[in-house]
């Protein structure tokens, strides 16, 4: 009995080993599809997390676009309108009166603007004489000036031409620029930003 039961053994494997082959061949597509499988989730995963890396690249670019508009709208408040630029001129010179600077020799206006991007820039070239505190009193008093201007240019020399030298000890030249805001660059700016942005 124990050679029957031992043959029978024999088949049993033998035809377990059969089958086992015949589907592991029939499978053979199969296993490929799910190599493939893997692979493409792989692949996927991937650009998912470059997705989600290009997000939050463009969720802090947002951020700082909004924080630039922001900045630029508060410093188009700091631009002089149009047609400002004389109020300002008048405003620098009541400033010179109030720092004691002495009196204004010469004013001499631009003809025309230098154009910028944005602005245009409105030059006046003045002479005062007047004393080196009361200069220095001035240049804080246009610091603290709420509107966007520059002085540059600054000489200052000896005034020997006037009887009251020691009232008056420098001549000083500077120059004012007026910065004024042109409207027209917002509508170029609205103009060249994409949709949707």
């Amino acid at each position: 009995m124990s050679s029957e039961m031992g043959k029978q053994l024999g088949v049993g494997v033998l035809m377990g080993g059969l089958i086992v082959g015949a589907i592991y061949y029939a499978m053979g597509s199969k296993r490929e599809e799910l190599a493939n499988f893997i692979e493409e989730n792989a692949k996927l995963e991937t650009e998912v997390t470059k997705g989600r890396q290009l997000k939050a690249s463009y969720e802090v670019l947002k951020k700082e676009v909004e924080e630039q508009e922001e900045r630029i709208a508060e410093l188009v408040k700091l631009f002089p309108l149009e047609g400002e630029q004389m109020r300002v001129l008048q405003q620098v010179q009541r400033l010179a009166s109030n720092a004691g600077l002495g009196r204004m020799q010469e004013q001499k206006n631009s003809d025309k603007p230098i154009k910028a991007e944005y602005y245009s820039e409105w030059d006046t070239t003045y002479r005062y004489i007047g004393g080196y505190m009361e200069y220095g009193a001035f240049l804080s008093y246009v610091s603290g000036y709420e509107k966007i201007i520059n002085i540059s240019d600054i000489t200052m020399d000896r005034n020997t031409n006037s009887a009251n030298k020691n009232t008056y000890p420098a001549v000083i030249n500077f120059r004012l620029s007026v910065y004024v805001y042109d409207p027209k660059s917002d509508a170029l700016i609205k103009a060249a930003t994409p949709p949707n942005s």
